[in-house]
């Protein structure tokens, strides 16, 4: 699933990350491998991804969301 298709399965939720955007994923039944756009997701803080269908790894880009302080990877 490519990065457009993340981009509409999430909302930014705010109370899970304060003045950063959290995304809430879990549940959309997502595929494939996670986009290596998402080091443009600048504020992100805050990730859940579990309970999808992904397969192979963290893209080592995810590093550049220097905000990111949690990621929620459960049930892959």
């Amino acid at each position: 699933m490519g990065g457009v298709e993340w981009a509409r399965a999430a909302h930014c939720d705010k109370r899970q990350s304060g003045n950063g955007c959290g995304w809430v994923l879990r549940d959309n039944s997502l595929t494939g491998t996670m986009p290596t756009e998402m080091e443009a997701l600048t504020q992100l803080t805050y990730l859940s991804i579990s309970n999808n269908n992904l397969a192979g790894t963290v893209p080592t880009e995810i590093a550049h969301t220097y905000l990111l302080v949690s990621v929620m990877l459960s049930w892959e």
